[in-house]
């Protein structure tokens, strides 16, 4: 509260001490109240009050750690389901594989722009309900901002043939085609694609240097033309679309992707008309 701090922004201990008092008698005069109350009711009308306030706190709980639109984790719920798994994974590395994944929903501007927000509302909400169905019971799924989605997939590993941990990611990623949405009063189902980037964690690694790999995964995903998924690993990004495998890298002429196998080079531009983004250059 802003009466508890001087002009510098440091609380004052006068004034939070005042504070301190001054809740104390509010909590006790409302304690005293509700005493008062709870003497005029029987059991029965007390066991009900209690059964509505326990409704009311599991409600907030869900509230607090669900998005409300998706029905999927909020970001800091994702953040730390994500990091006990990941120290169970590193405390058993040799059974506990995990994986991680971060996709976006391609056009969703689109959708807002010709349709209106509240199609695109109703997108995600179905989005929502998908990635909960097509998703294992131990895996969680979070609405990590606007039309992106993180997941993470425990006992998953990347094997030395084929990687094979993502075809889950992949297999996820082709099965949500469509959603079904409500339009004037109507059910409708809408096609859609998404775009995926994925890895797997390295024991010992931080959250943000795991997300990082993702979100590099996935920005490429996007500029080798979206709807794939991109997996990274020992510094390297696998297109499963095709199988190529590229490196990223940074001189004099920026950042150049490169295609390992057939030694092609594109440079990454960023334009700004008609708006911001980026797009791949083929370099000679």
């Amino acid at each position: 509260m802003a009466d508890e701090f001087n002009n510098d922004g440091i609380s004052s201990p006068k004034t939070t001490t005042d504070n301190i008092h001054r809740r104390r008698e509010e909590d006790r005069k409302a304690i005293e109240a509700l005493t008062e109350i709870v003497k005029t009711m029987t059991p029965e009308q007390i066991a009900k009050a209690l059964q509505v306030e326990k409704r009311k706190t599991e409600r907030a709980k869900r509230h607090s750690i669900k998005d409300a639109l998706t029905g999927l984790l909020r970001r800091n719920q994702f953040k730390a389901e994500a990091n006990r798994e990941m120290e169970l994974a590193k405390r058993e590395p040799n059974i506990r594989g995990l994986t991680f994944a971060l996709g976006d929903l391609d056009n969703f501007r689109v959708f807002n722009k010709t349709r209106g927000e509240n199609i695109g509302d109703e997108i995600l909400r179905g989005l929502g309900e998908k990635l909960h169905k097509e998703t294992r019971e131990t895996d969680f799924v979070c609405r990590w901002g606007g039309e992106e989605f993180a997941l993470a997939l425990p006992y998953s590993k990347i094997q030395d043939q084929q990687l094979a941990i993502i075809p889950p990611v992949e297999r996820l990623r082709k099965n949500i085609d469509e959603v079904e949405i409500e339009e004037n009063g109507q059910k409708l189902t809408e096609k859609v694609s998404f775009t995926f980037g994925a890895t797997e964690y390295v024991p010992g690694e931080t959250f943000k240097e795991m997300f990082g790999r993702i979100s590099q995964a996935l920005r490429i995903a996007k500029l080798l033309g979206k709807e794939r998924t991109v997996v990274a690993e020992n510094g390297l990004f696998k297109d499963l679309s095709n199988g190529n495998i590229y490196a990223l890298s940074k001189n004099e002429e920026g950042e150049i992707l490169t295609e390992t196998s057939g030694n092609t080079r594109f440079r990454i531009d960023q334009t700004s008309e008609p708006e911001p983004r980026q797009n791949l250059v083929k370099l000679q």
